[in-house]
């Protein structure tokens, strides 16, 4: 039992920090994930004063990031109708719903580490004072917001 709170726990933080990515600024962006990511780099890149490599590194990190959640709201609809007819019968079927998770966790592990990978290839590639404005802006909003947004 313990394995699938590990695995919940991580499909929750692993979406609070891709929501909390995607989702920063305006909310009529909301809309339009593309739009509002590409807004976001462009602040970034504005704040950060990016070089063309570092903009590069953003952009693929933006890439990932939007890939991961295009996919994950892909298969909601699915999942969503299924675990609703789980839910009509009499009793839960626990092994379909802890199916479902693992599958879910399954394809966030299989994304995570591209994520990572440009997440790291990026704030690598930022000079220590960028690296310091970022974590800066980071922890400003996470005070502001919480770890879970709005």
């Amino acid at each position: 039992m313990k394995t699938i709170i590990k695995r919940a726990t991580v499909v929750i933080g692993t979406l609070a920090i891709v929501g909390s990515l995607a989702a920063c600024g305006h909310h009529s962006y909301r809309q339009d994930p593309e739009k509002h990511a590409q807004r976001v780099a462009e602040q970034i890149s504005k704040e950060l004063k990016l070089d063309d490599q570092q903009l590069g590194k953003l952009n693929v990190l933006k890439g990932e990031l939007l890939t991961v959640a295009r996919d994950m709201r892909e298969q909601h609809p699915a999942l969503r109708t299924k675990a609703l007819s789980l839910m009509e019968a009499p009793k839960l079927d626990r092994d379909q719903l802890t199916a479902m998770v693992h599958e879910r966790t399954a394809a966030l592990d299989q994304a995570g580490p591209k994520v990572v990978n440009a997440f790291g290839d990026f704030f690598d590639s930022l000079t220590p004072e960028q690296q310091k404005q970022l974590r800066e802006h980071f922890a400003k909003k996470s005070e502001h917001h919480g770890w879970f947004g709005h």
